[in-house]
């Protein structure tokens, strides 16, 4: 990203703490940041989550400022920047910037590009110390990228209290929404002279428009219980390829996303499990994670994860090639945490199937049958917040 952008993006950022430094008397302003860097290795020629390829990755790392400001009584401005670099180079943008008038638990209006409630970690997607794992589970920020941080639009949300421990959390959104650009391999053809198939790797982003959806929470802070989930339409897609301008998505005119969850998190053990489906006319992604963790007093902890996903084509489609519609995962994690904002990571995981683990011209070897089907990653890193 050139310097004027980041300047920009600084200038946001100066600007909102500005509003809030107004207020310094009744603390009506808060700076939040969160950031991480990991080294990263596989044993084989296949890369994974941007961040490990089999030469080992050092250049991994991210920082994201939160400024909020409240000028009025009920009403809050939030902004987050993020600056990053790893496999897809350097990354610099306005992750979100949102007003928020809050009329009262019950009611809360949030009007711009404000975080989406999909997910358990959609919201606080940097935040590398509230997980065990260094990173995301794959569905959110692998090479599918289906859950982006923000939509651009306006929604609205509350929290409505049930007797003395459980509470309902709803959320209702609707605008635009852009997901992560991802690369990915087509069988065009095949050659008629040499039967060999003609692969092509494209680098793509989608865009959903007319989108509208809903969000149900049932919790019990007290237990450290949530269940619950998340349904959105995008009435319209659209693709970018490469830098080109928007047209039609050759996959589908629409599509529908629907997640589920369930989390128990009290004192040293935590719990966590998701599903996630995308619903699409010539193609559905499909993905669950189970995660447990335990804190062995103040400073070790110990995690374990499984994932599992599928692209599902329609009977007799064969253009993405079946290594690389498939992704199962098995992850280790050891952690030491020094501070409760400060954790070092030592995570390990084994992996079959290409969805997500996968090399250059992933396509093309997957079809000859060259591809490395099964990836070891280990992860070490450190991640902070404050």
């Amino acid at each position: 990203m050139r310097p004027t952008s980041i300047r920009a993006l600084l200038s946001v950022a100066l600007v909102i703490a500005a509003g809030g430094a107004g207020a310094q008397e009744s603390q009506r302003y808060s700076l939040q940041g969160f950031g991480g860097w990991t080294y990263a290795k596989t044993d084989v020629d296949n890369d994974f989550g941007y961040v490990a390829s089999e030469d080992g990755d050092w250049n991994n790392y991210y920082f994201a400022l939160n400024v909020a400001a409240r000028p009025l009584e009920k009403l809050q401005v939030r902004a987050q920047a993020f600056w990053g670099q790893d496999q897809r180079g350097e990354r610099t943008r306005l992750d979100y910037v949102f007003a928020q008038w809050a009329q009262s638990p019950e009611f809360k209006l949030r009007v711009g590009k404000a975080p989406v409630p999909f997910g358990i970690y959609s919201e606080v997607y940097d935040v590398g110390t509230v997980r065990p794992f260094y990173l995301l589970p794959q569905f959110y920020e692998g090479p599918l990228g289906l859950i982006p941080k923000a939509y651009a639009g306006v929604g609205v949300t509350g929290v409505r209290a049930l007797g003395e421990e459980w509470e309902l959390q709803y959320d209702a959104f609707g605008g635009e929404i852009r997901f992560e650009p991802f690369s990915t391999d087509l069988v065009s053809g095949f050659d008629p002279s040499t039967g060999m198939p003609q692969v092509r790797t494209i680098d793509s982003q989608l865009v959903g428009r007319e989108m509208v959806g809903g969000r149900l929470l049932l919790a019990a802070p007290s237990k450290g219980i949530d269940v619950g989930g998340t349904v959105f339409h995008a009435g319209e897609i659209k693709q970018r390829i490469g830098d080109g301008e928007l047209g039609p998505y050759s996959v589908t005119e629409s599509a529908t996303f629907v997640n589920a969850r369930v989390q128990y998190q009290k004192g040293s053990f935590a719990a966590r499990a998701e599903f996630f489906e995308a619903f699409a006319r010539d193609a559905d992604v499909r993905d669950f994670y189970v995660e447990g963790s335990y804190k062995l007093g103040p400073h070790w902890q110990l995690a374990a994860q499984y994932e599992k996903g599928d692209i599902l084509l329609n009977p007799g489609d064969e253009s993405v090639p079946a290594p690389i519609r498939e992704h199962e995962s098995f992850g280790l994690a050891l952690n030491y945490w020094v501070s409760p904002e400060f954790v070092l990571k030592l995570n390990a995981y084994a992996i079959d199937g290409n969805m997500i683990a996968r090399p250059t011209a992933a396509g093309l070897r997957a079809a000859l049958g060259t591809i490395e089907g099964s990836t070891q990653v280990v992860v070490l890193g450190a991640q902070f917040s404050f």
